[in-house]
Parts: structure tokens; sequence; C-alpha cells
């Protein structure tokens, strides 16, 4: 668990844009809140295995099964 990302001011932030646009991307969160690589990185990373999937062959993650807007 990584708890760096979560203790993040705009992780609740990045947390609901991801379920929103069901987009678990490093680079979507940089351009949306106009952030560094690291710091998006850590807090994708922080939403492993409650929302998205780990990286997969391909270094690229996907929503769990059944998250939607409606949790929002």
């Amino acid at each position: 668990m990584n708890h760096e990302g979560k203790q993040d001011t705009l992780f609740k932030e990045v947390e609901k844009m991801v379920i929103a646009t069901r987009t678990p991307s490093i680079s979507l969160v940089q351009r949306t809140f106009r952030i560094n690589y690291s710091r998006a990185a850590s807090m994708m990373k922080a939403l492993e295995g409650e929302i998205v999937t780990g990286l997969d062959e391909r270094g690229c993650r996907k929503m769990l099964i059944g998250e939607t807007d409606e949790y929002l």
C-alpha cells in the first residue's frame, strides 16, 4: 500500500476523476491537475487494488470491475 500518494492533497480529486472518466492514466492525471510525473504516478500507485489494477505486461492499468461514477 502506498501511503505517500494517499496523503497528497489532490488524492481525493484524482480518485474521483479516475472513477468518473474510467481512465486510469498517469498522463491524464498530469494534464488534468498540472502536476509532475512522480506525483501523478504516486497517486495512481495508491489507487492500485482499490479502483485500478496494477500495471499489466504492456504497462497499462485497468479499472477494477464494478467501479463506476455512482461511488462519487
